[in-house]
């Protein structure tokens, strides 16, 4: 999961541990962009290129600038 803020990460991630265990969402990691939705850094595109399936978790707050 990647998620827009680190709250919005550490909220995902412990909504995940109360999935079942043999849930397979249970163990997906969950990181957050480090700029905020404004921004994913090209140069760390690259770290994605691992998985399989990436999940966006945005939120309808307003964006800081």
């Amino acid at each position: 999961m990647i998620t827009e803020g680190e709250y919005d990460c550490m909220a995902v991630w412990q909504a995940l541990q109360l999935l079942p265990v043999d849930d397979p969402l249970r163990d997906v990691p969950a990181i957050s962009l480090p700029n905020g939705c404004n921004s994913l850094p090209v140069e760390l595109t690259p770290l994605l290129d691992d998985f399989a399936k990436i999940y966006l978790w945005m939120d309808y707050d307003k964006s800081v600038r």
